[in-house]
């Protein structure tokens, strides 16, 4: 996959929904691009999150920890009412979601359709 600059667009949904998508490599450079836009979006009042990894060809530790992060973050505040979701079609970065364990965590689906059907509205 030939990625581009790394760029992260919001968009709220339903309220209580905001979907993040995200382009290029989420990494120790770029992670902090994308922690913002989250953490806004929690603070906002949403209460569910879809990430769309569908552009991302690459994720290291540090761009597992802002995802880590965002789930604990959207907990404390929303308690069983919150909801993260990962659309992530791309093999690579969807085998490092698995071999760490996340998508236990947090549900991994192949499409932003099914990964925003999965939340509460």
């Amino acid at each position: 996959m030939n990625v581009s600059r790394f760029n992260v667009e919001t968009e709220s949904l339903d309220g209580n929904v905001e979907a993040v998508s995200i382009t290029g490599e989420l990494d120790q450079a770029t992670a902090s691009e994308l922690r913002g836009p989250l953490h806004e979006a929690i603070d906002g009042g949403k209460r569910a999150v879809m990430i769309d990894m569908s552009a991302c060809g690459f994720i290291d530790s540090t761009g597992l920890g802002v995802i880590v992060e965002t789930w604990k973050l959207l907990k404390e505040q929303n308690g069983e009412r919150a909801a993260l979701t990962i659309c992530c079609p791309e093999p690579e970065v969807k085998r490092l979601l698995e071999v760490t364990g996340l998508d236990e965590e947090i549900a991994v689906f192949e499409t932003r359709d099914e990964a925003l059907a999965a939340l509460p509205s």
